[in-house]
């Protein structure tokens, strides 16, 4: 049998465009298109892959020669004029194979799948199902967090069965309940929300929460659940229906959100309180797990600070969070009116308001977390225009500090594929939602240029973003360029 494995496992790479022809203990094998025999092609493949033998008389073969999910391997025909035809069929039981197969094909050169043209075009068809379908990920989230899955499963405080899971549930528990939850569950861990663990000596498995997960208990200061509730709510939703029409439109002043809600996203928000309460929640939680990261790995870039503004920092999370942490630090957090309405301070955090658009507090160093996304060019420059009034020079300590994406460059940098989708998701969804855009380092720099400073530094510790440190002119330089400065 080793015999046999190594025989086509030599084949099964063999790029030659013949039929390559390998004799071995007696048999001559032919391989008729070895690139269907390719580990890549197995999952586009139907369950049966065909190879001829000549040598007649062979006995079934019980081998695994391409994957673990091919277990078999079955002598399926003989004919005098012909070759033998086996086939790698998915199953653990000889006793379950089918029927002969190799009646429905007259020779091995008229099956399709022999044929790349057929297989590209297959896998383009696979590619394209996988994006149309792809709204099944965020629903199917969606649905597990409705259900209250990962806290039922966290306060079992065990690996949980499907049954104690159905029975814990708040549904009917029926066969056909037991099956939907069932296929639920499949999909989460094939999406990375949860694993699972063999429990007893039944062999039942249980499933378990991971770090993904963890991130969707209600109780968990880090809890992401308020983003994942906002962005898949309809009225969220329903702009994307509106994309095309916008584009043809041409309108720059507009966003497909206001083509479907008539009114721009932070006006709509204005005037719905459960709306304007479910953002803040949102800036919250992230706010929280942003900062515990800057806090733990890049304290230093708030250290030797007297006075600080976080711009559009409601509700104050991460304000609150740096006066805790650096309590020598006075902490303003600066936003629009009905924004901080309510909102109160303490000994060193106080609440200030404004628009940004007009002014900006004086102070040392100045805080803009994901607001600059927001908006297009010209108003990122207004911005940080009005920024750099109000902070001293860069020998006087002033600074701006950007907590936002920097777009990796895949022409230049090769990284993590899913997390340059995600920086395109997010910067499609700017564009669809706001006036705004996810940037790159030669955009971020354009922006700086453009509003009047001098240098920065881009710190990317925080995994989808960064932090960008901004520096006004130095004097000296101001002095050779005759610029004035602060």
């Amino acid at each position: 049998m080793s015999d046999h494995k190594v025989l086509f496992d030599e084949l099964r790479f063999n790029n030659q465009l013949q039929p390559p022809v390998v004799d071995r203990s007696g048999i001559t094998v032919i391989i008729w298109d070895n690139n269907i025999l390719g580990i890549n092609d197995i999952d586009i493949l139907p369950q049966v892959i065909h190879v001829s033998i000549k040598k007649q008389g062979i006995a079934p073969l019980d081998i695994c020669i391409l994957k673990p999910l091919i277990r078999r391997e079955y002598l399926l025909e003989s004919n005098q004029d012909g070759p033998l035809i086996f086939s790698y069929i998915y199953t653990d039981n000889l006793t379950s194979l089918p029927h002969p197969l190799s009646s429905c094909y007259e020779n091995l050169t008229n099956i399709a799948l022999a044929n790349d043209k057929t297989r590209e075009m297959l896998a383009s068809q696979a590619h394209m199902w996988n994006h149309t379908f792809n709204y099944i990920n965020s629903m199917s989230l969606k649905c597990a967090i409705q259900l209250g899955i990962p806290d039922i499963i966290h306060s079992h405080g065990q690996a949980m069965t499907l049954s104690n899971l159905v029975a814990a549930l708040p549904i009917n528990n029926n066969a056909k309940t037991l099956d939907y939850i069932f296929r639920l569950m499949r999909f989460l861990i094939h999406a990375g929300f949860l694993s699972q663990t063999q429990v007893n000596d039944k062999e039942e498995e249980g499933y378990l929460l991971t770090p993904a997960s963890r991130l969707l208990l209600k109780d968990e200061p880090l809890c992401q659940i308020p983003f994942v509730q906002m962005e898949l709510e309809p009225h969220f939703m329903d702009p994307w229906h509106s994309l095309s029409q916008w584009i043809k439109n041409g309108n720059d002043s507009s966003t497909p959100f206001a083509i479907c809600h008539v009114k721009p996203l932070f006006e709509y928000d204005e005037k719905k309180p459960k709306i304007n309460r479910q953002f803040n929640e949102i800036m919250a939680s992230d706010s929280r797990l942003i900062m515990s990261v800057v806090i733990e790995h890049c304290k230093a870039v708030f250290e030797g600070l007297k006075s600080l503004v976080d711009v559009g920092g409601c509700p104050g999370i991460v304000a609150k969070i740096i006066a805790n942490a650096l309590p020598e630090i006075d902490c303003i957090v600066f936003d629009l009116p009905h924004v901080i309405e309510g909102c109160e301070g303490s000994k060193n955090l106080s609440y200030v308001e404004g628009d940004m658009f007009k002014s900006i507090p004086s102070i040392d160093e100045i805080l803009l977390k994901w607001v600059l996304h927001d908006w297009g060019d010209e108003g990122c420059i207004k911005i940080l225009k009005e920024c750099k009034e109000a902070i001293p020079s860069k020998e006087k300590g002033g600074k701006v500090i950007i907590i936002d994406m920097v777009l990796t460059d895949h022409k230049l940098q090769k990284g993590d594929d899913k997390s340059y989708e995600t920086q395109l998701f997010f910067d499609m969804l700017m564009m669809v939602h706001v006036s705004g855009k996810e940037r790159n380092q030669q955009d971020w720099a354009k922006l700086f240029s453009g509003a009047g400073f001098g240098d920065y530094n881009i710190i990317p510790v925080l995994g989808l973003r960064s932090i960008i440190e901004v520096f006004p002119l130095s004097v000296e330089f101001a002095k050779l360029n005759k610029t004035p400065v602060k």
